[in-house]
């Protein structure tokens, strides 16, 4: 099976690493649990801008964290045969700093064949996609995993993982394991 899978809050901490610089630089202390919509801007008192630009922050990328069982789960996946593609909707100057942690965080990986920079994520064609973002899950004809967050919780009618463990009994459910 060809799996695809998003990068940011799915297999990182990239929300809660701009909220860290966010609520560092403003004197708050906002956390993911009060982010109730996909665009953050539109969950804490900010500047737009200010927000776009923290994405590309050099110290908010210094604290994205792996999300626990990521690398492990995805080490089982790609083990058991299936095709791992990572799909990111990342602005492009990010791509050099998601493929230089994508290379240390998965070096089993050949990341320049499975990195694949898109916002139509519907372009690339997977049985599987894991996403955090419910707009991304529309194909009808795949296996379309949400991974829990609180801007996503409205989503009914969609497999939900709360962790990587249930991202991988999913895939195993449905024929991949």
């Amino acid at each position: 099976m060809v799996i695809a899978l998003d990068i940011d809050n799915v297999c990182n901490s990239l929300c809660e690493a701009v909220l860290s610089v966010y609520n560092e630089r403003h004197g708050t202390n906002h956390t993911e649990e009060d982010i109730h919509t996909y665009n953050i801007e539109n969950c804490i008192p900010c500047d737009h801008d200010e927000i776009k630009n923290m994405f590309l922050d050099k110290m908010v990328w210094k604290r994205i964290k792996v999300v626990p069982g990521a690398v492990e789960y995805i080490k089982k996946l790609h083990d058991d045969g299936h095709r791992i593609l990572f799909v990111s909707a990342t602005l492009l100057d990010n791509v050099p700093k998601k493929a230089s942690w994508l290379r240390r965080t998965f070096p089993f990986l050949d990341i320049e064949n499975c990195f694949i920079p898109v916002k139509d994520k519907e372009l690339v064609k997977s049985d599987v996609l894991v996403d955090d973002c419910l707009d991304n899950l529309r194909c009808v004809d795949r296996l379309n995993i949400i991974f829990d967050k609180p801007w996503n919780r409205s989503g009914a009618g969609k497999a939900r993982a709360y962790s990587w463990e249930d991202v991988y009994k999913l895939i195993s459910l449905h024929g991949g394991g």
